[in-house]
């Protein structure tokens, strides 16, 4: 019976080979270098993105994803893996596996650089933009939000301002904080007080549950959309000029000679 063997390069490098491609492939995984905390959140990322990357070839070549798969463990350089088995978790390298290695660097991604939580205010008012040029609205908002979730992972907030399950511990408080800053971040600013008001005097319990914030927030933000591009319409027919008589006029105003 015939197996299937996962080949390796020098570098522990995946070389993998489709039933529909013939040409080898190569699929490279991720090094970590560093261990400071900008690093390890670039890191995962990639991480993710290659492991995703690898199952859906897996499907493909009928491999493993597991047993083919490159560890993290080796996807660490040897004199940085070396110095964390050492001091962070007091362990031989050879006694540390790749899950554990891993569940440590989701918690110290999971945690603020040097356990500082920063000015949340400033923070978001420096970082945190919406997209005015983009006139899809159902696009616009969806950026905003994907824009929120990526500050959140990059400074490590997870604990503050991350969703969760609902039923662990603060995740009220953490929704509520995070519609706040949703809210306040809004632009134009007429959307922004729009969302206020509504959420103050119409639906109180959106300013503590996202999901429905993020739906109001397109509402208010499609309406304010639509008023504009109506007024900027009227605008336009109203300033249309003819020329009349050697003049240029508007309505009923003479705006300047035509020659």
């Amino acid at each position: 019976m015939a197996t299937s063997t996962a080949q390796f390069e020098a570098d522990a490098d995946v070389v993998m080979q489709t039933a529909n491609q013939p040409v080898l492939e190569f699929i490279k995984a991720p090094m970590l270098h560093s261990w400071r905390h900008d690093a390890l959140v670039k890191w995962k990322l990639a991480r993710d993105e290659y492991e995703e990357t690898f199952c859906q070839r897996c499907l493909e070549s009928k491999e493993r994803p597991e047993v083919a798969m490159k560890p993290v463990k080796s996807s660490i350089a040897r004199e940085l893996l070396e110095v964390i088995c050492l001091y962070e978790l007091r362990k031989t390298v050879d006694s540390v596996s790749s899950e554990v290695l891993l569940m440590l660097i989701k918690q110290r991604i999971g945690t603020v650089k040097n356990e500082q939580v920063p000015d949340l205010d400033e923070l978001f008012k420096r970082s945190l933009k919406i997209d005015l040029k983009e006139d899809d609205i159902d696009a616009r908002v969806l950026k905003y939000y994907r824009g929120f979730s990526t500050i959140i992972k990059n400074i490590g907030l997870g604990k503050i301002l991350g969703v969760g399950e609902p039923d662990a511990e603060g995740f009220a408080d953490r929704m509520k904080l995070r519609c706040t800053i949703l809210i306040d971040n809004l632009e134009p600013r007429t959307v922004c007080e729009d969302v206020k008001r509504y959420c103050k005097y119409e639906c109180k319990e959106a300013k503590r549950n996202g999901f429905m914030l993020f739906n109001i927030i397109k509402e208010k933000a499609r309406a304010q959309h639509k008023y504009c591009s109506g007024a900027t319409h009227s605008s336009n027919l109203h300033i249309s000029a003819t020329c009349t008589n050697g003049y240029i006029q508007v309505g009923h105003m003479q705006c300047g000679h035509h020659s």
